[in-house]
């Protein structure tokens, strides 16, 4: 029976939970509840770690990630579109997958929220070829104000997501770039499809202050850029908003009554100029939010380089600790993508286990945050050389 031995820090219920000598067991890829160490791999130099799960990021940006610009708008113009309409080519688009899969793994992340490019056949990239990974995601939705090549009709696009949800089930992901790109005809649809069958969504909300102008002179009729989402029905618990960085009280509080995801991505925001995450006014409105790398415009598919910056650029704001973020990098993100059996070392959640190198070992001193804090400062900038192992249903890749 596979076992593991080292110090092990997680999210266990509401809390977290550290064990200076923790013990995980498996068996067919299920963690028990058996503590004892007997023949557990004994792991002294390491810290034990859920799989990290990234909320929202974007497959056919790969490549062209961290391409630091002043704006989202002039970098999806200059950069992005032009690098989507690249990934209808079949052997670039394979290149680009392997790479990201293994740039995922890697880096020690287990499952992710995944935007695909705006062709149906993409679907099939996110959802077929990034196994082992635990993946949820979908072809990207639009019909206007992009490149030719990379719209299409409200109906075809429709036509084509219901058939991917009929394929994949829970797995598909509605994925309406964002207001500017969609038409009403399209949010509605999209609305519709939501109500009706198993898949989720994820879109962009108030990323940056100039696409939240845009999105008013587009919908002039309604109050903001959060309540056009609602208008079409495409708020929800199975719904995930990247960014939610410029909005007001009520839009928040249409995020949290209906139980809609927030998915904070710090790097990104800094790479984009895009402003600061109020992550406490969200908290105290009750809004769920869980972690993402944003690549492209994040710099790195790290989920560690995620956290260092989440501690760094809310200090002095809502102040969360390392443990608090390593929450919203496992379990938060799980139940963002609707992986509930995943986020969590403790019995009857998925094997899914990231071993982190711990310099010098634990310390008599240390606790669990000061443990994580110690890896994050010692490998910034080094992410990979961070991560000593990685399992996924209790199989060894790393």
């Amino acid at each position: 029976m596979p076992g593991l031995r080292a110090p092990l820090l997680t999210p266990d219920g509401d809390g977290m939970r550290f064990e200076r000598d923790g013990v995980l067991r498996w068996k067919d890829g299920w963690i028990l509840p058996d503590r004892e160490p007997g023949d557990a791999q004994h792991l002294p130099d390491v810290l034990l770690i859920p799989g990290l799960i990234d909320s929202h990021i974007h497959l056919p940006q790969y490549r062209v990630r961290g391409r630091f610009h002043e704006a989202l708008l002039p970098w999806l113009r200059e950069h992005i579109w032009p690098e989507e309409a690249r990934f209808a080519e079949r052997d670039y688009r394979e290149g680009v997958t392997d790479e990201f899969r293994e740039g995922l793994l890697d880096a020690g992340t287990t499952a992710a929220m995944v935007y695909g490019a705006p062709a149906a056949d993409s679907a099939h990239a996110v959802l077929r070829d990034l196994a082992p990974l635990t993946i949820r995601g979908g072809d990207v939705l639009m019909d206007r104000n992009g490149l030719d090549d990379l719209l299409r009709t409200p109906d075809a696009a429709l036509r084509d997501a219901e058939a991917l949800a009929a394929e994949y089930g829970e797995r598909y992901v509605l994925t309406p770039r964002f207001v500017p790109t969609c038409s009403a005809e399209l949010m509605a649809g999209c609305g519709s499809l939501l109500a009706r069958t198993p898949a989720r969504l994820q879109t962009h909300l108030a990323e940056n202050l100039d696409e939240v102008a845009w999105v008013a002179d587009l919908h002039p009729d309604l109050r903001s850029y959060t309540a056009v989402y609602a208008h079409y029905g495409l708020l929800g618990p199975r719904t995930v908003m990247g960014h939610c960085i410029h909005l007001d009280d009520l839009d928040l509080r249409l995020l949290s009554r209906s139980g809609t995801w927030a998915a904070h991505c710090p790097t990104s925001n800094i790479a984009l100029g895009s402003g600061r995450m109020p992550l406490e006014r969200l908290q105290a409105a009750g809004v769920p939010v869980a972690l993402g790398t944003d690549v492209g415009a994040g710099p790195d598919v790290s989920m560690l380089d995620v956290l260092h910056t989440f501690l760094q650029v809310h200090r002095g704001f809502a102040d969360p600790s390392p443990s608090e973020g390593l929450r919203l990098a496992t379990r938060a993100s799980a139940l963002a993508m609707g992986e509930g059996d995943r986020g969590e070392l403790v019995a009857g959640r998925r094997a899914d286990v990231v071993a982190l190198h711990l310099p010098g070992g634990l310390q008599r001193s240390d606790d669990g945050d000061s443990a994580l804090q110690r890896v994050l400062d010692a490998f910034a900038g080094r992410w990979t050389e961070a991560v000593a192992g990685v399992w996924i249903d209790g199989r060894r890749l790393r």
